[in-house]
Formats: structure tokens, sequence, C-alpha cells
């Protein structure tokens, strides 16, 4: 029972293989369990057709999104959408969970695609969904930022300044004494 309404809770699974110029991503729609497998080309009309697309497929619900990163391009992108639930995976554990099925060990987009989709349906409990700060957060994120770098510059001014005041100086002095010396 818990399996299912965990399942109830997404429209669709996803995951997204990223490369450099294809990308492959496997989607299966919670609803009529249909598995669909397409490529995606690295542009970001591409990208934000596709979307515009799942949002309108997946009215209202949410969707999990399964990617072999942490950071970068696509996740940066995808975590500006409300309705994505990102489940960003090391890709240490993919290559681990690919080698206890894969015994041959060798590496194919495909291949990385399915387990990608099979860790996020299967086991996604293991995995750490990605979850946007919530307002207060981002807004309190934004005052320490520019507290920081207040402070930055006002300690700058308050001891660099003198010190490169001193700097300039003492070097001045230098010049002087040697100008007096070699007369």
């Amino acid at each position: 029972m818990k399996q299912q309404n965990a399942q109830e809770e997404f429209g669709a699974f996803i995951d997204i293989d990223w490369a450099n110029q294809t990308h492959f991503v496997s989607l299966v729609d919670v609803k009529t369990q249909q598995e669909q497998r397409y490529k995606l080309e690295q542009r970001p009309e591409v990208l934000l057709q596709w979307v515009n697309e799942l949002q309108q497929r997946f009215p209202g619900q949410r969707v999990a999104v399964a990617l072999e990163q942490s950071r970068g391009a696509l996740i940066y992108a995808l975590m500006s959408y409300g309705f994505f639930v990102l489940f960003p995976v090391n890709p240490k554990a993919l290559a681990r969970y690919r080698a206890a099925f894969n015994v041959g060990g060798a590496k194919d987009d495909p291949t990385d695609s399915d387990l990608l989709l099979e860790l996020v349906t299967l086991h996604r409990s293991k995995l750490r969904a990605w979850r946007p700060d919530d307002e207060l957060t981002r807004s309190t994120k934004g005052s320490q930022s520019c507290l920081r770098n207040t402070m930055t510059m006002n300690c700058s001014a308050v001891f660099l300044a003198p010190a490169r005041r001193w700097h300039h100086g003492y070097f001045q002095s230098l010049a002087l004494i040697a100008i007096a010396l070699s007369r």
C-alpha cells in the first residue's frame, strides 16, 4: 500500500542521462504504465519545449526526475520549474548499481538511462530529493550574501587601505633614501 501511495504522488518518472550533444530520456507515465524512450538535443529551446510539453501532459502533477549530476546547466534549468522533483544521483552510485547488474561493465548511455529510471521508480526512498528553498530561506541567503559583501568591503576599507598607504609610503621613503645616498 505504501508503494502504491508513493507511485500516486507523481504523474511520471523521468530519467535524463545527459551527454554533450544528445541526451537519453526515459519516461514512465504512472497512470498508463507506458514507457517512452527518446533523445533530446542540447539546445535551450529544445529543453524549454520539452518542459512545456510535460506541463501540458501532466497538469497539476509532480514529475520525478533522476539525473546523474548534482549541479550543472541542466539541473539549474530544471530547478526553476516547481512541478519537477529532482533526484540527483551520484555518478559513483550509478556506476556501482550498473556493476551490480552488468557483469561486462561496459558503459552505454541507454543502459544508464534505464538504470536511472529504475533507481527513481524502485529505490527513490534511498535517494535524496532536491527541494527548493522556501521564500524565507532564499531571502535570508540573499541577505547573508549582501551582509557578507558589505562586511568585506568595510573591512577592506578599514584594514587594507591603511596598509596600502603605508606600503606605498614605505617604498616612497626607500626611494628618497636611495636618492639621498646616491648623491
